[in-house]
């Protein structure tokens, strides 16, 4: 847990590839993008009771992430 911490700068249960300390590869569902009948999403927000939403686009553009089938 310890490394998490110091890689992302976020406690347990409250990770977030948002304004993370260590610039890293984001890797999302392609279910997420392709199947949500709706824009947004929610994802954690920095603290074990925050949530941010994002809107899918956005999110696409500015982290640029792994849209992966890796769901079962």
């Amino acid at each position: 847990m310890w490394v998490g911490c110091f890689i992302s700068r976020f406690t347990h249960n409250a990770v977030t590839c948002v304004g993370m300390a260590t610039k890293m590869p984001v890797i999302i569902s392609d279910r997420i993008i392709d199947e949500l009948p709706y824009e947004d999403f929610w994802l954690g927000g920095g603290h074990i009771d925050l949530k941010l939403r994002m809107c899918k686009e956005e999110f696409l553009s500015v982290f640029d992430p792994v849209v992966a089938d890796i769901t079962v």
